[in-house]
């Protein structure tokens, strides 16, 4: 919780973090507008970690603020209009916040969300306000006909948390295309820790978003890339040689497929690429950065 509240920092994203979090037998609760603050918060006697608003892209702090303000003064809101009136939080921080499916607790899902704050303006409508109070959304609960949206696809979902997150707790990117992954070959990275499997210079090839990319003044052109998949991390030395031949890939790639061979030095393992190829038409739309330190 202290990590992700004071990032940016360090040498993992919010995203990493969450993710060793929960595999460590932490529950992880989405953002919401009934539960979380600015900050990233503990609950169920810190045995839960809720994520907070801070984590919404191109949400101000003063918004989520005044969101927060007034769920302690009026208890929980069941409208996004509601909401809106009472706080006093500018419209694009609803927009904003619709985006990162934090309607939950109101049972709006991303669509209706988007859809529901689509009429919120900060300037006066003098026309819309003199329309009588059942001729539009009043804060009494009463709407509008129900509309009925596309659902959209748990990839979509999981793009658009990334794009309006940077990470998300539906689903890790890569295992959306691990079927195609293993028809390609493709070794989940949890298998580098079974070493009879995968013996000291045996042939492999891993998959996985780039966490990391590292090029130390001290490592005569050698490149240290960071994968992850939704079952661990792989940790890549890519020779000059390797780095000039797939050199686009290698720089600017979100998702990266690598063949080379396995070299263990105690519980250590590295992969030795000789390969990379760019797998970022699997995961299009997808808003990801990497951490990269040269």
């Amino acid at each position: 919780c202290a990590l992700l509240n004071s990032q940016p920092m360090g040498f993992y994203a919010p995203a990493q973090i969450v993710c060793n979090a929960r595999e460590h037998g932490v529950s992880v609760r989405e953002v919401d507008v009934n539960h979380s603050e600015w900050d990233c918060t503990l609950e169920d006697g810190g045995k839960t970690l809720r994520l907070g608003m801070r984590l919404v892209k191109r949400l101000r702090q003063e918004d989520a603020w005044a969101i927060t303000y007034a769920g302690l003064y009026h208890g929980r809101f069941h409208t996004v209009e509601q909401l809106w009136r009472v706080s006093h939080a500018r419209s694009d921080a609803f927009r904003a916040l619709a985006a990162a499916d934090a309607f939950r607790s109101m049972g709006l899902d991303r669509q209706q969300a988007l859809w529901d704050v689509r009429n919120l303006h900060d300037e006066e409508m003098p026309l819309f306000n003199s329309l009588p109070a059942m001729a539009r959304r009043d804060p009494s609960g009463h709407t509008e006909e129900p509309v009925s949206l596309p659902a959209l696809s748990n990839s979509k979902q999981v793009c658009l948390d990334y794009q309006s997150l940077g990470l998300s707790l539906k689903a890790h990117p890569v295992s959306l295309f691990r079927n195609k992954l293993a028809n390609m070959g493709v070794t989940p990275t949890e298998q580098l820790k079974d070493t009879p499997k995968w013996p000291n210079t045996a042939l492999i090839k891993v998959g996985g978003m780039v966490l990391t990319r590292q090029r130390p003044g001290t490592a005569s052109g050698v490149v240290f890339i960071t994968l992850e998949d939704e079952t661990g991390i792989a940790n890549l030395i890519v020779r000059p040689h390797v780095f000039d031949r797939c050199r686009q890939d290698t720089r600017h790639a979100v998702c990266l497929l690598a063949c080379g061979r396995v070299e263990r030095q105690g519980q250590i393992v590295h992969i030795m690429t000789t390969h990379l190829k760019n797998l970022d038409r699997e995961l299009q739309n997808l808003a990801h950065r990497s951490r990269d330190f040269r």
